[in-house]
């Protein structure tokens, strides 16, 4: 708790009462007011701040945001080098794995199930395009087949209807 009082009001019983405080506050001078600080709310109200960024961070996480953006490695990228310089290539090879291992922290530090299902489609559609970008139509087309076997499984519609359009379109080419 803060108090202020003004030093003209301020008389022998407030005072008193100020000094009787359990938390033993200080007294500061502050120009014409004296200002009573309770160290106990200065550290509750730190540990409370704290509290609040350990809880933004853990929500951002769980929501699959990555907090230091410059590591996040997108699929699309690592898809457009996969096209552009083959699996042979040392520092594309190099991503890809970057890419697998940022993926599966992901889905470790996911603890709901649904949301861990729905992860690991999504991860074999991915592998999909992977495949496709490398020329493995056969590989790319028993990903989706996996990936169309869960979502079917654990009765996710719309996936299971996505996974349908994008095998389609897979084997006609």
């Amino acid at each position: 708790m803060v108090y202020l009082k003004n030093m003209e009001n301020l008389n022998e019983d407030e005072n008193s009462k100020i000094e009787k405080q359990e938390a033993k506050p200080t007294l500061e001078e502050n120009n014409t007011s004296f200002v009573v600080k309770d160290n106990k709310t200065e550290n509750h109200k730190e540990v409370e701040n704290k509290i609040g960024e350990i809880k933004d961070d853990l929500e951002k996480a769980y929501n699959g945001e990555n907090t230091i953006e410059s590591e996040k490695i997108e699929k699309d990228f690592v898809v457009e080098m996969l096209k552009k310089n083959g699996l042979e290539d040392l520092e594309t090879k190099k991503l890809f794995n970057d890419y697998l291992d940022q993926q599966q922290e992901l889905r470790d530090s996911n603890e709901d199930i649904d949301a861990s299902q729905i992860f690991n489609i999504r991860h074999s559609m991915d592998m999909t395009d992977f495949y496709i970008a490398i020329g493995d139509n056969e590989g790319a087309l028993e990903n989706i087949d996996e990936a169309l076997d869960q979502a079917e499984h654990y009765k996710l519609e719309d996936l299971v209807l996505e996974i349908k359009n994008k095998r389609k379109e897979l084997l006609k080419n």
